[in-house]
């Protein structure tokens, strides 16, 4: 299984899917602290963790397309990768509607 979208042998999906999970991590700790403050640095830090998550999910979703219909797979991994898709589609449609 080589993927389609990467440099060299290097896959770029797994590498740009640290983004949206770091910052999502960081809305967290950025909504908690608002909540414990009350100081609006962390409000506008989780509005802006948020958003570089998005946009950083948005990329790894265009990464993980390509390697969806360009990469050969067994049946069992298709289902993996739907149900992974699909997971981290609901997930990131949850940020935006937020």
């Amino acid at each position: 299984m080589k993927s389609k979208a990467a440099i060299g042998n290097h896959p770029l999906h797994p590498a740009v899917v640290v983004v949206p999970i770091g910052s999502w991590f960081a809305t967290l700790v950025g909504d908690i602290a608002y909540m414990t403050t009350g100081n609006p640095f962390w409000y506008q830090f989780s509005y802006y963790t948020m958003l570089i998550g998005l946009l950083g999910a948005l990329a790894a979703a265009v990464l993980g397309f390509i390697d969806y219909f360009g990469v050969k797979m067994s049946e069992a991994g298709y289902r993996i990768a739907r149900m992974h898709m699909i997971i981290n589609l609901v997930v990131s449609g949850a940020y935006a509607f937020n």
